[in-house]
């Protein structure tokens, strides 16, 4: 009894030491955390008047480097747009001031995990100030020239200002789409970007999709041409974003089928803990802004995408026939070992893979 102990405790040491432990991909579960509308400034140099106006925001500067220096579970950071309150200022002598994007650089630095970012209105815009009648003034002639910029100083824009990533919970792969919508005039850029979606979209029939964005989707040209190629995405999409300042968990429909937006409140108005996104192998969890211990809502992620399934059907006896209740459907179906349901339409000539 003894020898057969020992025996076992060396067989299980020499696998953990050759298995060694699990890689984060193959983790059950990710967790990110989402912030929005940081709005980040240096106003060393600026306007008097513009300062006066802007000034509000200036406590960020501060507290992001804080929030980002501190230690949590989360594998990475997605920020929203609105990173900084403008790309550059007119200073008190007519020039501009720039250095903006720099002070946001240096304070990334300070985080302890990755960082990906989307771009805002107020990250391709420049802010000057008018005498007659008194006014600010939002300035986006400089958005080509803000966004070029921005590539050259972050990681994650090297390839453009639009871009996509992948992650893993278990079996269950993640693909993020981050969009470039904080300034949608330039029509030849807007139209790229949607080609780029609608490809990233058709590649994404094995993943789940994540979509993030400053403005919301709403009732406007980008809006509905991005809905457009979310509607012929056949796994679930979550869609996060800020803009408005406020927090929100919305359903929307397109095409038939729903999908969650999320919308977290502004960082720069209080220096919030931002919203944890949870992914699991089988579903997401959409945590309250602040508190990751109150899950608001729920999104299934199923293994395999349903193909054309009209509604969900009982469980049967894995790997045997299993008579239709329904009489649009064939009346016999088979049941994989692992619990998948494949069945034939008699309307049409499709198959469709019903998932447990």
């Amino acid at each position: 009894m003894v020898r057969f102990r020992m025996n076992r405790l060396i067989v299980l040491g020499v696998a953990a030491i050759l298995l060694g432990p699990p890689s984060r991909a193959a983790e059950r579960f990710l967790e990110f955390v989402h912030i929005t509308d940081s709005h980040v400034m240096d106003l060393t140099g600026v306007r008097p008047e513009l300062v006066k106006l802007r000034k509000h925001y200036a406590h960020s500067a501060s507290t992001l480097p804080e929030f980002l220096s501190r230690k949590r579970p989360a594998a990475f950071l997605l920020a929203t747009g609105d990173l900084v309150d403008a790309f550059c200022f007119e200073s008190a002598k007519g020039g501009d001031v720039c250095g903006q994007l720099d002070r946001f650089k240096s304070i990334c630095r300070r985080s302890r995990v990755p960082v990906y970012l989307a771009l805002g209105n107020h990250d391709v815009q420049r802010y000057r100030y008018s005498v007659n009648p008194p006014s600010l003034v939002s300035d986006r002639s400089i958005a080509a020239a803000a966004r070029m910029a921005w590539r050259n100083n972050f990681k994650c824009f090297r390839k453009g200002t639009y871009y996509s990533f992948r992650k893993k919970a278990g079996r269950t792969s993640y693909r993020f789409l981050v969009l470039d919508n904080g300034d949608t005039r330039n029509a030849t850029f807007m139209s790229a970007q949607l080609q780029w979606l609608d490809k990233q979209i058709s590649a994404s029939r094995d993943d789940a999709v994540i979509l993030s964005m400053h403005i919301p989707l709403g009732d406007n040209d980008f809006s509905k041409a991005v809905e457009g190629a979310i509607a012929k995405c056949g796994r679930p999409v979550l869609v996060l974003a800020g803009h408005r300042h406020t927090d929100a968990v919305e359903v929307r429909s397109i095409g038939g089928r729903n999908f969650v937006q999320v919308r977290t409140a502004i960082f720069a108005r209080g220096g919030s803990e931002g919203r944890v996104i949870r992914l699991r192998e089988d579903h997401m969890e959409v945590c309250a802004t602040g508190n990751p211990g109150h899950i608001l809502c729920t999104i299934p992620v199923p293994r395999r995408v349903p193909v054309a399934v009209t509604d969900a059907q009982s469980r049967s006896t894995p790997g045997q026939p299993w008579p239709d209740r329904r009489p649009d459907w064939a009346t016999a179906l088979w049941r994989s070992p692992d619990c998948a349901t494949v069945s034939a339409s008699r309307a049409t000539p499709r198959l469709a893979v019903i998932l447990p």
